[in-house]
């Protein structure tokens, strides 16, 4: 009983120490393990490259030689021209490690998510003996916001009105904005948000997704006739709920509008012209002003002018004509130099007026000189005969 006593602690020692002794002075393949080193960019991007490096370690006591490290690639990745997915070890000691990189690429259209990567490890003498390893690879998109287009409802804006603007926001990132909001701001106190001091409300915004905003501001009476610089942010979060602005700049340009009428067509029998006036009644200028008269296709005359201001009229003066139907075309230019055309309907139907005594004194001093003028052609003719019959000759 006391020899049993003694050989029982002897037997365990002695198996556990064949347990733990290496067989042919090589560790098995469950003695390598592989853990994730870094990753750059950590997270990875959809559509970007990233590279990891993987630690291969031998948790043995004994060495391991002519290993083989295998990438078994699989969405969303692939390996990167040229990059081989073995790796061969030519000797990892025991309790020690060594570190191998991989470049790959992560595809465009990874949802933001942990992935895991598969490594299978073998003997290079015998590859069907091999253990799976995994690591986790971190990929998120990054949402990138651009304004597709700013359109403004009217087209003219002009002092004294409102405006409203429509924003198109696309999302040309690899990963959702979320929470998203855009925000008016002017520096300019002639421009003035309308309601909810211009913060529109979006949500959020996937990638390759385009959604619309509108805002109004107030355009005040007092603005000049120019391009007025708003700034549009854009507030949200990105997919690690970080909180994210991107500002842009949006030209506003206030320009007026032209109108121009025709108020008043009369004719002027004491110059013998027919005089046209024309207002602007709209909120600004029109410049270097050519206003040509037509009856039927004839051109009866053009008459220029520099500027009309807005709110004033000016009168344009042609050739008298009393009766006919044609139109007024006027050309000018517009606040941004742009090159305008407007036509007016004529009609003319006049009448000579009946007792108008400067028009009669008109024609009776017409008349009184045509007759004057024959008298005195008839008198010189006859003098010159006269003369020519009674000239003296001369004796040799």
């Amino acid at each position: 009983m006391k020899l049993i006593n003694i050989l029982i602690p002897v037997i365990v020692a002695t198996l556990v120490v064949c347990l733990l002794q290496p067989v042919n002075g090589q560790t098995g393949m469950a003695a390598l393990d592989i853990s994730l080193v870094s990753q750059n960019p950590y997270p990875a991007e959809p559509g970007a490259d990233v590279s990891i490096e993987i630690e291969i370690e031998n948790i043995g006591y004994a060495d391991a030689k002519n290993m083989v490290v295998e990438l078994i690639p699989k969405d969303p990745f692939r390996l990167l021209p040229g990059e081989e997915a073995k790796k061969t070890i030519t000797q990892i000691g025991p309790q020690s490690s060594v570190k191998k990189t991989f470049d790959l690429h992560v595809d465009t259209e990874a949802i933001s998510s942990d992935y895991k990567l598969d490594f299978n490890i073998y003997s290079a003498q015998n590859p069907a003996a091999y253990s799976t390893k995994s690591v986790t690879v971190s990929v998120q998109g990054n949402p990138k916001l651009v304004i597709e287009s700013v359109e403004t409802t009217p087209d003219d804006i002009e002092p004294g009105g409102s405006v409203t603007l429509n924003f198109k926001i696309k999302n040309i990132g690899s990963g959702t904005a979320r929470h998203l909001q855009a925000k008016i701001n002017s520096t300019s106190a002639y421009l003035v948000p309308i309601l909810s001091g211009g913060l529109v409300y979006i949500g959020d915004l996937n990638p390759g997704e385009t959604k619309e905003a509108s805002t109004q501001l107030s355009i005040d009476s007092l603005a000049e006739y120019k391009t007025y610089t708003i700034t549009l942010t854009l507030e949200y979060k990105d997919e690690s709920n970080n909180p994210t602005s991107d500002t842009f700049d949006v030209g506003i340009p206030v320009t007026g509008s032209i109108r121009l009428d025709i108020i008043n067509i009369e004719p002027n029998y004491n110059r013998m012209a027919l005089d046209i006036e024309v207002a602007n009644k709209g909120t600004t200028d029109a410049k270097s002003m050519e206003a040509k008269l037509m009856i039927g296709n004839e051109t009866i005359g053009i008459d220029y002018l520099s500027i009309l201001k807005a709110t004033k009229k000016t009168t344009f003066s042609f050739p008298l004509v009393m009766k006919g139907q044609g139109e007024l075309i006027i050309n000018y230019v517009g606040p941004g130099l742009e090159q305008n055309q407007v036509s007016k309907l004529v009609t003319l139907d006049f009448q000579l007026p009946s007792g108008n005594g400067t028009l009669s004194l008109m024609i009776g001093v017409i008349i009184i000189l045509i007759i004057i003028y024959f008298i005195w052609r008839k008198f010189f003719r006859k003098k010159r005969h006269h003369t020519h019959h009674t000239r003296p000759t001369h004796s040799k």
